[in-house]
């Protein structure tokens, strides 16, 4: 949640989930972006899910924002971190494994972050 400028996290740095499957992926992504001051205008982002043993393309979120760039060339002020809570609940995987997730900001690839899905059986508990 991203409430006055500031990025609220819960149950931070989850990379393991357990669940019947086919089902809803129930993570978010939570990014905290530091500009420079070159870089006022308008930019993209984009997360990829892919499943790593098969390559099969899960989804992909893509969005953009506009950085004003007078807010930029004022010395004074620190340069600005945008947090970018990013909901993957629209993503519905299949099979269990680990999936990759591609983030990438105007067409340059920033990370690839792992996450593993287990598939939960009627007696295992979600972790």
């Amino acid at each position: 949640m991203v409430r006055e400028g500031l990025l609220h996290i819960l149950g931070a740095g989850v990379t393991n989930t357990k669940m019947r499957l086919p089902s809803q992926l129930l993570m978010d992504v939570a990014l905290m972006l530091q500009l420079d001051a070159a870089d006022g205008g308008s930019h993209s982002i984009s997360l990829l899910l892919t499943h790593e043993d098969t390559g099969e393309r899960i989804g992909q979120v893509k969005g953009q924002f506009l950085v004003p760039e007078d807010e930029l060339a004022q010395d004074e002020l620190p340069l600005p971190y945008i947090p970018l809570p990013i909901p993957l609940s629209g993503f519905v995987v299949a099979k269990s494994g680990f999936y990759a997730i591609t983030v990438t900001l105007d067409d340059k690839e920033l990370t690839v972050l792992r996450i593993r899905v287990l598939e939960a059986d009627d007696n295992s508990e979600n972790f």
